[in-house]
């Protein structure tokens, strides 16, 4: 098997996409049937490190590039991309190649089957109250034990002018966990943007959902032939999931699992109280709330306990924030880590300095100088791992 990638350094993308802006005024809307039977031929589904979705939007020769978001494949690790017949095609991170600025990346697979590949439409166009679809594969939750494709209808609620890494497009369709890097459509079915994001308001617990324009991917989008980066993987892979290792709670996302964990537990070793706390006042508690993929080593009460006297509470006060920020991003990385995934080595923390993962042959996991102690805790947007200690960036 070969795979390898081009890379266009000065565009900082791999892919080649033929793009026509469709303008006309006057075009008869899709019935929402029509719009989803175009939204499963063009949807493909991602698995390995971490799961998303992901839409075709070109082909040349036998390489079909597929466009997602990159915190759905920004974790190290091997993925497959399954397409609307069920095949699945493998790839590895090394091979994904990311837009500056954004939250996009670019995919390619190489096949002699036929699939369908997006009509590109024009993101200029959206205004408030404008219909759109959204498409992608969701992750398992309490009902459901697998992934399954989901579609829904929704309209624009507001277009952003500088929102961040360029979520300018916020809408009310809803979307879950593992729907990330899916098609944004309007009422003809071309693409008008990639979903990726979903955000609780913690006053009103209104949530927003929010998409990239797509015109901002073909600003970036490279016209130059590309090299296939990923081959038929064959058999096709079956994801497992492994209940007696690992707490599944795939309704609730991380933030709202801790505050739920040390509700209905009074013991420290089992309570978030202080890190709760910590997320509140360092303004991250609605970071682990967003729809997306984190990897959180969660020390307990007890843990915090073993910090010298009134630490926590030094730490939790307005002039020591930035502080306390730096130190809880060290202990979120980006993408789902679940513990049979650990290996001795280095993970780069959200915080950006790397945290020393060693696993010994009785399959004790530490990081740093943490301990893993309890089964992990999956919830809907990432992993939790409890720790037995607070772990400090290597510069405090």
């Amino acid at each position: 098997m070969n795979l390898s990638s081009r890379f266009n350094p000065a565009l900082g993308l791999v892919g080649t996409v033929t793009v026509v802006l469709f303008q006309t005024p006057s075009v008869v809307a899709l019935t929402a049937s029509e719009v989803n039977n175009i939204a499963k031929q063009i949807t493909v589904r991602i698995d390995g490190a971490n799961t998303g979705s992901g839409v075709i939007i070109d082909k040349q020769g036998n390489t079909y590039t597929v466009l997602t978001n990159r915190h759905v494949v920004e974790f190290p690790g091997k993925y497959t991309i399954q397409t609307p017949d069920g095949k699945r095609y493998s790839l590895n991170s090394t091979q994904v190649q990311s837009i500056s600025g954004v939250d996009l990346a670019v995919l390619q697979f190489t096949s002699s089957e036929q699939y369908r590949k997006a009509e590109i439409g024009n993101s200029d166009q959206l205004n408030e109250g404008i219909i759109v679809y959204v498409a992608g594969w969701a992750d398992p939750d309490a009902i459901s034990t697998q992934r399954n494709y989901r579609f829904q209808d929704g309209r624009i609620s507001a277009r952003l002018s500088n929102g961040k890494k360029g979520y300018n497009l916020v809408y009310n369709n809803v979307t879950k966990a593992g729907m990330s890097g899916g098609p944004l459509l309007d009422e003809q079915g071309r693409l008008v943007g990639i979903n990726g994001q979903g955000l609780r308001d913690v006053r009103t617990e209104a949530i927003d959902f929010f998409g990239i324009p797509i015109n901002i991917y073909l600003k970036f989008a490279s016209m130059r032939p590309s090299t296939p980066v990923a081959t038929v993987s064959q058999p096709p892979i079956n994801r497992q999931y492994y209940p007696q290792t690992r707490r599944i709670n795939s309704v609730t996302n991380i933030s709202d699992y801790l505050i739920a964990s040390s509700k209905s537990n009074s013991s420290p070793d089992n309570s978030f109280t202080y890190l709760n706390k910590a997320l509140e006042a360092s303004g991250l508690k609605d970071t682990l709330r967003m729809q997306g993929s984190f990897t959180l080593f969660a020390p307990t009460d007890a843990a915090i306990a073993k910090l010298p006297k009134n630490t926590m509470q030094d730490l939790l006060k307005p002039e020591n924030k930035e502080v306390l920020v730096k130190i809880l991003k060290y202990h979120i990385v980006y993408g789902k880590l679940l513990r049979r995934n650990l290996r001795t080595g280095d993970l780069k923390s959200s915080e950006g300095q790397n945290i020393s993962v060693k696993v010994n042959s009785a399959s004790v996991v530490t990081v740093n100088d943490a301990r893993l102690i309890q089964t992990e805790s999956e919830t809907s947007n990432g992993v939790i791992h409890v720790i037995d200690a607070l772990i400090l960036p290597p510069d405090l």
